[in-house]
């Protein structure tokens, strides 16, 4: 087996097998940028995990909000104090309905859903552009008749 060095984004093996009157070789070529491939793939499911997790958290916040929960409650105070930052760049933009009840219905916090769910769309998407370059695997397998011809 021997390993050629062809460009630098593939990986060349030859492999040549003998048997009595039979060679049989067979080149396997690799492309390289399958691996960058799946490190693109591991990476956007990191950014769409982070982004669906807070999304995830701002949407817990509007449900809480409209069911009047009791801010002085551990759960929801986390909730409020871990999503109050997310939400911060959005407050001044919208009011927020409030009924007579005490019930309010967050417009920001559904906004700010929907800006980072384009600002994780718009991560995810530049990374492939930049970063991806698409691979290619083939095997060509040779067959040579060595024996001695008769005749």
């Amino acid at each position: 087996m021997s390993i050629n060095a062809g460009p630098v984004d593939r990986l060349e093996q030859v492999r040549v097998t003998q048997q009595p009157g039979v060679e049989t070789r067979e080149v396997v070529t690799e492309n390289v940028n399958a691996r960058k491939r799946h490190t693109l793939q591991r990476v956007s499911a990191l950014f769409g995990f982070f982004f669906s997790v807070l999304e995830g958290l701002l949407g817990l916040r509007i449900l809480l909000k409209l069911m009047e929960a009791n801010p002085n409650n551990a759960f929801a105070s986390a909730v409020y104090n871990l999503t109050g930052l997310f939400v911060a760049p959005f407050n001044s933009l919208l009011g927020n309905p409030a009924s007579a009840g005490g019930r309010v219905l967050e417009i920001t916090s559904i906004v700010a859903i929907i800006v980072y769910a384009l600002i994780a769309w718009a991560i995810i998407r530049l990374v492939w552009l930049v970063f991806y370059q698409p691979s290619a695997r083939s095997v060509t397998t040779y067959e040579a008749d060595r024996s001695p011809r008769v005749g």
